[in-house]
């Protein structure tokens, strides 16, 4: 079954729905055993919907990612600069991954797992991010404004990896993300100081 083709079968929602729920109680707490028993589908079944527990588990990561780009999209980040609306929009993200710390540490285990069949979440995660910085820069003069989203992401990667490992709390994490955000969107004059986009 090809991957439209799964997302578009009613039972690949109610898969994802039982993966993010399970979720909450720990990566371990996620079985295709146990999917199988909370959806009332077959165990053949849920291999067909999703290949592995990781692949479920990074394709609910990628559709939460989503249902929070729609968020942003009826409320938009308030701002009258693109560093303040994107500040704003990585302060909500990572608020978000901290209140629901258990969910998310299973979530960023599978996504950043060497499993082959995550990288179409990957590349989910990805699009969806760089949506949602662009539309909070909106018309703002950015200069190489796809590098300056790209690097955001990379820090931001970084930065949620070392969360995971317990090296940097999740006020480490903001600080550095505030700080990324005002070293990229600080935009040099001809005299060398610094103006805000």
């Amino acid at each position: 079954m090809t991957g439209d083709d799964r997302r578009e079968d009613p039972r690949y929602q109610r898969l994802i729905d039982a993966t993010r729920d399970l979720a909450a109680q720990g990566y371990d707490a996620v079985s295709m055993r146990e999917l199988a028993n909370l959806t009332r589908m077959s165990l053949t079944t849920i291999y067909q919907l999703g290949g592995s527990k990781d692949q479920l588990i990074a394709e609910a990561h990628a559709d939460r990612m989503v249902k929070f780009r729609e968020q942003l999209a009826r409320r938009p980040p308030k701002g009258t600069t693109a560093e303040a609306r994107v500040q704003a929009v990585l302060r909500g993200y990572v608020a978000a991954l901290d209140r629901d710390r258990a969910r998310t540490l299973a979530m960023m285990r599978a996504f950043y797992s060497l499993a082959p069949d995550v990288v179409d979440s990957r590349t989910s995660v990805r699009t969806t991010y760089l949506s949602m910085i662009d539309a909070a820069i909106g018309g703002a003069d950015v200069p190489d404004r796809m590098a300056v989203i790209e690097t955001l992401g990379h820090v931001m990667n970084s930065a949620i990896l070392e969360w995971m490992n317990g090296s940097r709390d999740v006020a480490g994490v903001q600080a550095i993300l505030d700080d990324a955000v005002r070293v990229l969107f600080r935009q040099p004059t001809g005299s060398g100081s610094p103006i805000r986009a």
